[in-house]
């Protein structure tokens, strides 16, 4: 659903914040969904790709989590959220 009037790039930020939201709830497949989204309205966000990064990790997705992290490495690469992310990713592929 599209709210007519909302710049792409404040309805990526209100989808990044339902994201969140639905993660805490652990519903990792809406999350997912709406970070789909929010990387599409807002491709230069890192935090959506990093949010993107983890839903697709917990959901034991390492392929899209992979691809996730390292765009969000190339738009942040000093951001020590994001390098935790990738740190996560790469113990999970060792399991």
């Amino acid at each position: 659903r599209r709210d007519s009037g909302v710049e792409p790039r404040d309805r990526a930020d209100i989808l990044i914040d339902r994201a969140r939201s639905r993660t805490d709830l652990n519903k990792i497949d809406l999350a997912r969904a709406d970070l789909l989204e929010a990387t599409q309205l807002a491709p230069k966000n890192p935090f959506g790709w990093l949010l993107l990064a983890s839903a697709e990790r917990r959901a034991g997705n390492l392929t899209g989590s992979e691809s996730a992290i390292k765009e969000a490495l190339r738009l942040a690469p000093d951001d020590p959220e994001i390098a935790r992310e990738a740190s996560l990713i790469a113990a999970s592929e060792v399991e």
